[in-house]
């Protein structure tokens, strides 16, 4: 496990939130993007959290987006 992912801690959700069943992909998601001017966390905040191979904490990558997570992207694939 990456350091930054240790140790579990257990929480109390105190309200409802929502899960999806399945994976949002990315045609569906780039048409709601297109519809409505969404702006994810990562594009508004500065980038996408990213680990580097063999690093130990996660690291903010302002190129880190859900259309170009540092792999090619295809519309049934899922947003990452």
């Amino acid at each position: 496990a990456v350091a930054a992912e240790t140790p579990p801690v257990r929480v109390r959700l105190t309200r409802p939130f929502y899960l999806s069943a399945r994976e949002v992909e990315v045609g569906p998601f780039r048409r709601f993007v297109a519809a409505t001017g969404h702006k994810t966390a990562a594009e508004t905040g500065g980038g996408g959290q990213v680990i580097d191979p063999g690093a130990t904490e996660y690291r903010t990558d302002p190129k880190a987006v859900w259309t170009a997570p540092g792999y090619a992207v295809a519309d049934g694939l899922p947003v990452t």
